[in-house]
């Protein structure tokens, strides 16, 4: 899943990059003609698009999983199901896939290696906290400072005339009253801003304004504090650390910025004619010379560098009336949810092939077991008198005796093995609850008649050529399958595997070259583990095989 989300914030942040880059060509051409407000609107849409990165893909791999995991708890049931009511087959063919060996080589990557995309998703998180920390740090330390050395401004005589123009601001901008703020004088702060998240704060600087300054200047601030410019800010900036290695989010961040305060501007000289544009203008001029001492990201001051005032004066004294851009905002939309899918369909296209490629295989398994099934049915009615005559030897605990075995109590397994079809005869075992069909011919011709699994101890059995390759039976009792793959999980670490073919939880670890991997079934109060490892270089021999003789396991009574 986490594969997904950064391939999903890589596509978001190429295709939403296409858009700034648009945007940027065509910002003369806006700013001229449309309200900047418009403008702004569009930068917080493109900073929810990069903070939100889900696309189609990603979507529809989330409900394939879930569908998935849905048609393998159905396809469990019915096996068991099947196992419960039918005796062991009398024979199985399951073809194994010509690149058998490719899924568990991307599991043993998954498992204990590192991949370049690891690598790459370790780089990103790590920069991506690398950023938030600067800028949140840096943000409450300010706000700490300015907290720490600013004093509170009381409703006295001497400081009436601010609350009052506060008072009437809030009923000229339709401010709810739930807003309430606290004023400071701050040394720290050079020009006035609004800082906080929950609970807003107005600082003002020790400056002595005249009434219309501090008229002009209010009203600045509190329309930040209505349209809530602080948290849009947080979000530009959380869409920033997200997409920190992309600089076109970077040039969005600032231009974003800046069009707040544009479109700040524009709001507060709405409706006012030339004359008070100027005033007001000259009101930022002068805020232009007193410098700030810090600049914070997530705060509202009101002073810039010299050449973003130059913009905001010339936005503010242009005689030109503009336009409604709810259109252009439209499109906007429109543009980087259609560059989205195209983008993301060409990036995701290999990834969903892949895909198709593991469902055909399941497919193919699923064939089969649904063959064997209908030949297992029809091959229990032949063996039912058979089967009456041995049943006090099968009722028993302990193996079945050499001299009572007969040709019912044997099978073929046929391995598709690179589409060279092997068979091997195999004699079915019965332990304590279940039965299984053990090999007992030797793959290489010199050694026909030597045993290929040998029993040691009992419910274990080990490669004849090769001690590493074995598989073992457990029985838990008194325990459910979700408890029995937590205590693998904790004490002998052990991780779901999802990639598997077989239809049930299996589990998988690697130590080393050997890999070790566990099958999951319940009947009743017993949960059955059945065990298998085999080094590396046995994958397409007999490490394929054992699958295949675990594939026969059937619960007894």
């Amino acid at each position: 899943m986490s594969d997904i989300l950064f391939l999903s914030v890589l596509d978001v942040s190429v295709s939403t990059g296409c858009i700034i880059v648009l945007l940027f060509l065509f910002s003369s051409f806006l700013n001229k003609r449309y309200s900047i407000k418009w403008k702004y609107m569009i930068w917080i849409f493109i900073a929810l698009r990069l903070i939100f990165p889900f696309n189609t893909e990603s979507i529809q791999y989330i409900g394939n999983l879930i569908h998935r995991n849905a048609d393998s708890a159905q396809y469990e049931t019915a096996v068991s199901e099947q196992d419960r009511d039918t005796a062991a087959p009398r024979r199985l063919v399951m073809e194994l896939p010509n690149t058998i060996s490719e899924p568990l080589a991307l599991h043993d990557d998954k498992i204990n290696g590192v991949t370049p995309l690891d690598i790459l998703k370790i780089i990103w998180m790590t920069g991506c906290l690398g950023f938030l920390t600067i800028h949140v740090g840096s943000y409450l330390y300010y706000k700490s400072q300015l907290i720490r050395t600013g004093v509170p401004i009381k409703n006295t005589p001497n400081n009436r005339y601010i609350f009052k123009q506060i008072a009437e601001l809030y009923t000229e901008l339709h401010i709810e009253r739930k807003y309430k703020m606290r004023v400071y004088r701050s040394s720290v702060s050079g020009s006035p801003m609004i800082i906080g998240f929950l609970n807003p704060f107005l600082i003002l600087p020790k400056i002595d304004y005249e009434k219309e300054e501090l008229y002009f200047i209010l009203k600045h601030e509190l329309i930040h504090l209505k349209r809530h410019d602080v948290c849009w800010k947080f979000l530009f900036v959380t869409a920033n650390a997200l997409h920190w290695f992309n600089p076109l989010v970077w040039f969005m961040r600032r231009e974003a910025f800046l069009d707040m305060e544009l479109s700040c501007d524009e709001r507060v000289v709405l409706g006012e004619d030339y004359n008070t544009r100027k005033i007001y203008a000259e009101i930022l001029y002068t805020t232009l010379h007193k410098k700030c001492k810090r600049r914070i990201l997530m705060s509202t001051q009101l002073n810039e560098n010299t050449q973003i005032m130059k913009k905001r004066f010339h936005n503010l004294l242009m005689r030109v009336k503009k336009r409604n851009g709810a259109f252009i905002l439209l499109f906007t939309i429109i543009l980087t949810v259609g560059l989205s899918v195209l983008i993301g369909c060409s990036v995701q296209k290999p990834a969903l092939d892949d895909t198709l490629a593991e469902n055909e295989s399941v497919n193919v398994v699923n064939e089969n077991v649904q063959s064997l099934s209908n030949e297992t049915d029809a091959s229990s009615l032949n063996t039912d008198n058979a089967n009456m005559q041995d049943s006090n030897i099968n009722n028993s605990e302990s193996p079945i005796a050499e001299e009572n075995q007969t040709l019912d109590n044997t099978t073929t397994l046929t391995f598709f093995l690179e589409g060279e079809p092997e068979e091997e005869t195999a004699e079915l075992y019965v332990g304590n609850g279940y039965s299984i069909y053990i090999p007992n011919q030797s793959p290489y011709p010199e050694d026909e008649n030597v045993p290929v699994w040998e029993q040691t101890p009992t419910d274990t059995w080990v490669y004849a050529y090769n001690n590493r390759i074995r598989f073992w039976i457990e029985r838990h009792e008194s325990m459910n399958i979700e408890e029995m793959e937590k205590e693998l999980a904790d004490t002998q670490g052990f991780i779901i595997d999802n990639e598997s073919l077989s239809g049930r939880l299996e589990m998988a670890k690697q130590d080393a070259d050997l890999l070790t991997r566990v099958r999951l079934m319940e009947s009743s109060d017993v949960v059955w583990c059945i065990f298998y490892s085999y080094p590396e270089e046995a994958i397409e021999g007999a490490g394929a095989r054992i699958p295949i003789i675990i594939d026969t396991f059937a619960v007894t009574p």
